[in-house]
């Protein structure tokens, strides 16, 4: 079996708000083949398909041989999970040919706002399910709070679905958390 790697475009967020197109140049001429999309410009707050139609967007993709297989859909701080429009995230993703959309944090501290947050993502993911992609939950070091004997992060894993929400853990956030 092989593994193929790929590159989390959030590692490179301020060059994709500065230069969307020619940065995804720049990442395939480095040689890789596999992205994972980040869909909005953290300058502006817009989507990059409200500045590029999803027609060109997927053409670059393809004519640079980069697979988009999957994306990370957040929402902007200080909104809530479903403030974000998930039917339009969802086609969106999977015109572009996309596997699995990640959604990359929500700002939990405790037990009722844990468990509204699975709740959220339980719905997230039984659409994402029903046309066909994967729904990840990306964690970060506050979810391993601790609450009595347990912590955020197992309250989330508990309250989820495993037919619609996994689970992408980031190591260097685990050992901080």
């Amino acid at each position: 079996m092989t593994m193929a790697i790929g590159l989390n475009l959030f590692s490179v967020f301020k060059e994709l708000n500065e230069d969307y197109f020619g940065t995804l140049e720049k990442d395939a001429e480095m040689g890789y083949q596999n992205v994972e999309l980040i869909t909005v410009n953290f300058s502006t707050g817009q989507r990059y398909t409200d500045t590029f139609s999803l027609p060109i967007i997927k053409q670059k993709l393809s004519d640079l041989g980069l697979n988009a297989f999957s994306a990370h859909e957040g929402v902007a701080p200080g909104r809530a999970i479903m403030d974000a429009d998930w039917d339009r995230i969802i086609e969106e993703n999977a015109e572009l040919g996309c596997q699995s959309i990640v959604f990359p944090m929500a700002m939990i501290s405790g037990y009722e706002d844990t468990l509204h947050t699975a709740e959220h993502l339980n719905l997230i993911g039984k659409k994402c399910k029903e046309a066909g992609l994967n729904f990840y939950y990306h964690n970060h070091a506050h979810e391993f709070k601790r609450i009595e004997e347990t912590s955020l992060f197992e309250l989330l894993v508990e309250n989820t679905d495993p037919a619609h929400v996994k689970f992408e853990l980031d190591l260097v956030w685990v050992m901080r958390g």
